[in-house]
């Protein structure tokens, strides 16, 4: 909370804020493409089909038509609030001269091009040390989603799919102290409520 609060009203907020509603790879957000949205008022969602990264070896933009693994071909769902951010990214591209290659990418700079991996993780370091909360980089906004969507008590296996991992096991492995702690928290409950 402290770091939105900081992070709100700057330049990349959006994309942190997209990546926080939707737990979606950071190079998965920068090669999301308009085309990829389906704007259903019941059911939004996005499909994931690509990754975009930048090579500082090359100094070129590299597309990758497959993601991590194949379960990161998917479909997420979005929160009204993910919606809302969309919405407000299209309409504030009038001004963007984009060039061919990035003409229907959704997340874009001033300058009408996508932003780089490593910017974002410089940008991110600004605002907590602006804020005073210690570093992290823009894939802590990913394990974000997934800790509060756990704390929500969502399934494993939803987040799983929704995170695009190919095998469960890696969610449980990787986010099980998540779990621990939320029912070490449900135990003291149950236990105060004997001791009433």
């Amino acid at each position: 909370k402290r770091f939105l609060e900081y992070a709100e009203g700057t330049t990349n907020y959006p994309q942190m804020k997209f990546v926080l509603e939707t737990g979606i790879r950071c190079s998965e957000m920068i090669g999301l493409k308009w085309s990829d949205i389906d704007w259903n008022e019941e059911y939004p969602s996005i499909t994931v089909k690509r990754q975009l990264k930048y090579r500082h070896s090359t100094k070129e933009w590299r597309w990758a038509d497959a993601p991590k693994t194949k379960s990161g071909f998917r479909t997420i769902l979005l929160s009204p609030e993910a919606v809302k951010i969309l919405k407000e990214v299209k309409q504030n591209r009038e001004g963007l001269n984009p060039s061919k290659d990035f003409k229907d990418i959704i997340f874009l700079n001033k300058n009408g091009l996508p932003t780089k991996n490593s910017t974002y993780d410089t940008y991110i370091y600004k605002i907590c040390k602006k804020a005073g909360i210690k570093q992290f980089s823009m894939h802590s906004l990913r394990h974000t989603f997934a800790t509060r969507a756990l704390e929500a008590g969502v399934s494993y296996k939803w987040l799983a799919q929704t995170l695009g991992h190919n095998n469960i096991n890696t969610t449980i492995s990787t986010y099980c102290h998540v779990a621990d702690e939320f029912n070490r928290a449900e135990a003291e409950k149950v236990a105060s409520f004997h001791q009433a």
